[in-house]
């Protein structure tokens, strides 16, 4: 879906379609800020799966291009052959009966991981990894920035998320507009692009 016809469908919504009062390089901008607000609160939407190439022991980092971690779906032979599955298991409860993970012998096939959305970025392994062990890592990626947009320009997440981008754009719009009115349509707006996505917002909480 490429975004000239988002913004364009956005500044008819506004009536505005002449971009005299909202330009139209900030409703681009807004509609990458919601694919940023998509992909935080929807890693799904962006994500992509890789074999990556682990580091010594359990704690390890997703590259460098991710946002969030989603899974480890799998191990990865040295060959790049599939693995044995990998299954996601509680740090609580591991931690509890068995305290001395950490520092188990190091192995080269994944039974579980571990993920707490306090550290997006990170990961555990269970039990630890030799250095070098591989796995299918699936990770949610920052969406591409537009630079100049034209007629090629592409948003990163699915076209599924059209509406919610809409939405998220013109919620910006009526933020910046100075209409003491313009304040329900605003949160309507937010409103809509929160149950467009699924999540319920901070507010609603």
């Amino acid at each position: 879906m490429d975004v000239e016809s988002i913004r364009d469908e956005v500044m008819v919504l506004l009536d505005d379609q002449s971009g005299a009062i909202w330009s139209a390089v900030n409703i681009e901008t807004w509609i990458y800020d919601g694919e940023m607000a998509i992909a935080a609160l929807r890693p799904d939407a962006t994500s992509i799966t890789v074999v990556d190439v682990l580091v010594a022991g359990t704690l390890q980092t997703i590259p460098s291009n991710g946002l969030q971690f989603v899974e480890v779906p799998r191990n990865v032979t040295a060959g790049d052959d599939p693995g044995v599955a990998v299954t996601r298991t509680d740090r609580g409860e591991l931690d509890r009966y068995e305290p001395g993970w950490h520092m188990l012998a190091e192995v080269d096939t994944i039974i579980h991981f571990l993920f707490d959305p306090v550290s997006p970025r990170e990961f555990y392994t269970y039990p630890p990894v030799i250095a070098g062990t591989k796995a299918s890592v699936c990770y949610s990626v920052k969406p591409v920035a537009y630079g100049v947009v034209d007629e090629f320009t592409e948003i990163t997440v699915s076209d599924n998320f059209r509406p919610a981008l809409i939405e998220w754009a013109l919620h910006r719009a009526r933020t910046v507009d100075i209409k003491a009115n313009q304040g329900i349509a605003r949160n309507t707006h937010l409103a809509n692009f929160y149950q467009l996505l699924g999540v319920k917002s901070s507010a609603a909480q």
